[in-house]
Formats: C-alpha cells, sequence, structure tokens
C-alpha cells in the first residue's frame, strides 16, 4: 500500500499541479468550437482548476479503501463516504452563492481530502510512512513546484500562440505539456523520487 501511495503521488501531484497552471489551455484545445467560446473555456477552466485540487485525494481514496477491506471492515469506509457526501453538500451550499460552479468543484475537492484524512486515521497503525517515504513525497512537491514555474513562464512566452488558431494553439498546448512532463521527470530523478526501472516496475505491476 506505501508503494502503492507513492505511485499515485508520482503520477497525480504534477497532473494537479499542472491542471491547475494551465486549465483554460487544456479546454480550450479539446472543446473550443462551435458554440463553445472562448468565455466558455475559461470558467470550464476555472472548474478544472478546482476539481484538480482533489485529483491526488480522488486516487488515494482508492489506495486506501483497500486496508480496510483486508481487515475485514466494510463498514468504515461507508461511514466515511457518507459524512464525506454531507461534507460535500455543506460545502457547495456554502460556496456556491460566491462562487458558482466553480464553488461546487471546490467542494468536491474538499470532501475528497476529507475522506482521505477519515481513511488516514482509520487506518493508523495498519499503513506507515518512514522517513524515506516522506522525503520523497517532498520530493515530488518540489519537483511539481519547479515545473508549476517553468509552465507559468513558458506560457507567458507562448501568449500569441494560445490564443491564435485551433492548429496553432494544439501545438502550443502540445509544447507546454510535454514541456513540464519533462521538468518534473527530470526533477524527480534528481531529487531521487523515483528511478527509471522504478517506474517501468510500477507500470508492468
Amino acid at each position: 500500500m506505501v508503494n502503492a501511495l507513492e505511485m499515485a503521488m508520482i503520477v497525480t501531484v504534477p497532473a494537479a499541479i499542472a491542471l491547475m497552471v494551465i486549465p483554460r489551455e487544456i479546454i480550450s484545445v479539446i472543446f473550443e468550437r462551435g458554440t463553445f467560446t472562448a468565455s466558455d473555456s475559461i470558467q470550464t477552466g476555472r472548474a478544472l482548476a478546482a476539481f484538480a485540487v482533489g485529483l491526488p485525494g480522488y486516487v488515494l481514496i482508492k489506495v486506501l479503501q483497500p486496508g480496510f477491506f483486508a481487515r475485514e471492515n466494510t463498514k468504515s469506509p461507508m461511514w466515511m463516504a457518507g459524512i464525506t457526501v454531507l461534507v460535500n453538500i455543506v460545502f457547495s451550499l456554502a460556496l456556491f452563492p460566491a462562487f458558482g460552479h466553480v464553488g461546487i468543484a471546490i467542494a468536491t475537492s474538499i470532501s475528497a481530502w476529507v475522506n482521505v484524512v477519515l481513511l488516514w486515521v482509520g487506518l493508523r497503525g495498519f499503513v506507515t510512512l518512514e522517513r524515506e517515504n516522506w522525503k520523497r513525497l517532498g520530493g515530488m512537491v518540489i519537483a511539481s513546484v519547479i515545473m508549476a514555474g517553468g509552465l507559468i513562464g513558458a506560457k507567458s512566452l507562448m501568449g500569441g500562440w494560445l490564443e491564435a488558431g485551433f492548429w496553432a494553439k494544439a501545438f502550443a498546448t502540445g509544447i507546454l505539456v510535454g514541456f513540464g512532463m519533462t521538468i518534473y521527470g527530470v526533477g524527480a530523478l534528481l531529487l531521487k523520487v523515483t528511478s527509471l526501472s522504478e517506474m517501468k516496475s510500477a507500470f508492468r505491476r
């Protein structure tokens, strides 16, 4: 489970941060045509960025839940899921007046992390992260932040392309995605978050 947790974070933390940095660009390339306007891309991008905050949490839920099933405890995850739904409803109602549809996305992300905390506390003593695990997790966060800085800089330099026609935007967005992946990959390797052999082995499993 610890290995699964690390692998989940290695993949989802940079993905979440990238979706927070370039959400409009991604939405624009995929959907902006016909009756889906640039304004729609902006609004949808804001929701995507809010959902992205909870992306690692959504994946961690799937990683942690089997720990309860292994202990033949199916009631606790059910109660925790119920609490999560309640939290989602409360925050959606509280945030919608001020943030509209983005508030609902924020509430969903908050509820995901609440579920993660409940699951983690429930598994206390069953799943333990050692110092080396925390060091690797810290390294992936640092690599992701560096990637975010690189994406912000690259996005500002490619502003003209990102506002041009479809193929120019698609090309520019592709460069941004590839650039971000490269920065994160190099950073993760230099910070010894993972290795190429570990990544290949994990994905083969």
